[in-house]
């Protein structure tokens, strides 16, 4: 089973498909967790992921029944646990780092410790191919990001061009907006200053 986690789950099609268009990290999150449960007898699982710049871990994704994910934060003892490589036992369960390299990508919180014990060595398999998982769909999203930020600059500085007539203008417009969202029919209205008419 292991060997169809690395098939399909470490590619970016996956991330891309599973993320939809509004790049969605938590959707990765949730289907992460239903795998690593697919393949592990865990009751409750829940996976946090390390936020860099704010420098703290936030509730990704959990099989704990909820309406809607509450935005916790971690204790202090789970951010000492991220910072290392090693799982750590705890009253809760077991604590194991999710690393990418020397970078911390989040951490998964396993509550039954006889599970963790029995199945070690394909939890610690499962966790660094997560690991993976999200450091490739982070650099993915931020590349998207990128991509789109991009193309957005160069549709405005493509219309902002003074010596583009207006109907040019209006075009790339129109074709840049279909770059960003599907349409099938779109116009724009454009006021005149001398007739002030549309």
């Amino acid at each position: 089973m292991i060997g169809k986690i690395d098939t399909d789950i470490l590619s970016l099609d996956w991330a891309s498909r599973v993320m939809g268009p509004h790049l969605d990290l938590e959707n990765v999150s949730l289907e992460i967790i239903k795998r690593f449960k697919n393949n592990i007898p865990a009751k409750k699982i829940r996976l946090f992921l390390w936020d860099k710049s704010k420098r703290k871990l936030i509730l990704s994704a959990s099989t704990i029944k909820q309406a809607a994910l509450p935005r916790l934060s971690a204790n202090k003892q789970m951010l000492q646990v991220v910072a290392g490589r090693e799982p750590v036992f705890v009253k809760s369960g077991v604590l194991i780092p999710l690393r990418r390299g020397a970078d911390s990508v989040g951490l998964l919180e396993l509550s039954d410790k006889k599970v963790f014990a029995e199945h070690k060595e394909k939890v610690l398999e499962l966790s660094g191919l997560i690991a993976v998982v999200l450091a490739n769909t982070r650099l993915f999203m931020e590349s998207e990001i990128r991509t789109q930020d991009m193309f957005r600059f160069n549709v405005l500085s493509r219309a902002l061009n003074p010596t583009i007539h207006e109907e040019e203008i209006v075009k790339i417009l129109l074709e840049g907006l279909a770059g960003i969202i599907k349409f099938d029919i779109a116009g724009l209205l454009v006021l005149s200053k001398q007739s002030k008419k549309l």
